[in-house]
């Protein structure tokens, strides 16, 4: 099936862009640019999910003043 993220933002402006990082060291580590689906929730849609194990999933999302709020799944 589809390996769909989806992202929401609670109380957050509208980003200018979300950006997705899955890794799983030492050598899977994929970006993708998320898409809107407006009232901030964004998508990333596709085959993601390759590891085997654990994968990482980091977050930056940049505003457009610039600042870069990055999280990481799970929490680190």
């Amino acid at each position: 099936g589809f390996n769909d993220v989806n992202i929401r933002f609670d109380h957050a402006p509208a980003w200018k862009d979300v950006y997705v990082r899955f890794i799983k060291p030492p050598e899977y580590n994929v970006v993708n640019r998320a898409f809107t689906l407006d009232e901030g929730r964004y998508l990333v849609s596709g085959d993601q999910m390759r590891a085997l194990d654990e994968t990482t999933i980091q977050v930056e999302a940049i505003a457009h003043d610039g600042r870069q709020f990055i999280f990481t799944f799970p929490p680190q």
